[in-house]
């Protein structure tokens, strides 16, 4: 209970107080200027004092509760208060954010490959296994740009005998994504839908993710994957606009060392 509400009841209860002792000096004032019923001439020497006190008492809390210095203390009490809330919240939420960073870093490191590759091509392969190691995918593709196309340099558990098409910036879902340089979920995808839109032939995943693979605020790539999750798509987001930035700095580490 604060300050304020604490006098507040202190003064409901001087009120009655009084009100009640005033009405009791008032009856044994006039008991002993009636002429009828039983007469003790104490009784206004008790009840006076109690009614003084009651009116006196009452007097300090009004003063107390319109006192300006208090009830600045008050007002300073309570935004401190509400100041140490907000910090504490604010402590709650930049640990989540931590403990989410720390969680997206080690996914991360699981992800994306390390060591060395003899070419782009290698180290695509190796990204497809680990990411849908990590994110139950079912099948998937990269592609690399090459000139002003975006061309099919490694798969993983595609069927069919031909190799996915390449496409140009803009072009089908994959040429949205590399235009946009945004990360692209598609759920719940007809059969025939995928099949034309999606280089990815005939499977039909849950989800589809098409992620950019950006290097200095351009599209050079883009990893095409199926996949069955569903759940905490904010964060799988965030994973996958890192994934193809670490992604894209990579490759181009891979393509100007040969």
């Amino acid at each position: 209970m604060n300050w304020g509400n604490q006098h507040r009841i202190q003064l409901i209860i001087a009120s009655l107080a009084t009100v009640i002792s005033i009405l009791l000096l008032s009856a044994s004032f006039w008991n002993q200027g009636s002429n009828n019923g039983v007469h003790f001439s104490a009784w206004p020497f008790i009840f006076l004092p109690i009614a003084l006190a009651c009116v006196g008492y009452l007097y300090i809390l009004t003063g107390k509760l319109i006192d300006p210095r208090l009830i600045q203390k008050q007002v300073q009490d309570q935004l401190d208060v509400e100041k140490a809330k907000i910090m504490a919240e604010s402590e709650s939420k930049v640990e989540e954010v931590i403990n989410k960073n720390e969680d997206l870093e080690e996914m991360l490191n699981k992800i994306i490959p390390t060591g060395r590759f003899k070419d782009a091509n290698a180290f695509a392969q190796k990204l497809l296994v680990q990411l849908s190691n990590e994110i139950q995918g079912s099948l998937g593709a990269v592609y690399l740009q090459q000139g002003n196309e975006f061309k099919f340099v490694s798969g993983f558990a595609l069927t069919g005998e031909t190799e996915p098409a390449g496409f140009k910036a803009g072009e089908n879902l994959n040429g949205q994504a590399a235009a946009s340089q945004e990360v692209m979920i598609i759920r719940d995808i007809p059969e025939t839908y995928f099949t034309i839109e999606s280089g990815l032939g005939k499977a039909k995943p849950e989800t589809l993710i098409i992620i950019p693979i950006i290097h200095k605020k351009s599209s050079i790539g883009i990893i095409e994957i199926a996949t069955f999750i569903k759940d905490d798509m904010e964060y799988w987001t965030e994973l996958f606009n890192k994934i193809g930035l670490s992604s894209g700095e990579k490759i181009v580490q891979i393509q100007k060392s040969k």
